[in-house]
């Protein structure tokens, strides 16, 4: 398992809102407002050679919640594209391919531990 490594504000309005309702809603967007290559979308790729910028749209489908550890099981939808294999002239088009990448990550804010 590759081990991501996030800066502790990245999910602040997180975890202000944890325990709390809108929690998950509030995981979705601090999960997509994180810098793209901080998530594993390249070695997820099953179908492109390279993630399109902006297109990850996170789907949270559980979330554990215990005294030291919040688990947030996610989805993250995104589109790729091979990549390098067109000339200028190509008529082809380069279409979007539909890629997923199975997601859990650990929160532990009493360690200052995100990933």
């Amino acid at each position: 398992m590759q081990i991501l490594r996030f800066p502790a504000e990245a999910f602040v309005a997180s975890l202000a809102a944890a325990d709390k309702p809108g929690f998950s809603e509030r995981m979705r967007d601090d999960i997509a407002a994180l810098p793209e290559d901080c998530l594993p979308l390249a070695a997820a790729m099953a179908h492109g050679s390279m993630p399109v910028a902006g297109s990850v749209r996170p789907v949270i489908y559980a979330v554990e919640i215990d005294a030291e550890v919040i688990r947030v099981h996610v989805s993250l939808f995104y589109h790729s594209i091979e990549a390098g294999c067109a000339c200028e002239n190509d008529p082809t088009p380069i279409n979007d391919l539909q890629e997923c990448a199975d997601c859990t990550l650990e929160l532990r804010p009493a360690e200052g531990l995100y990933r």
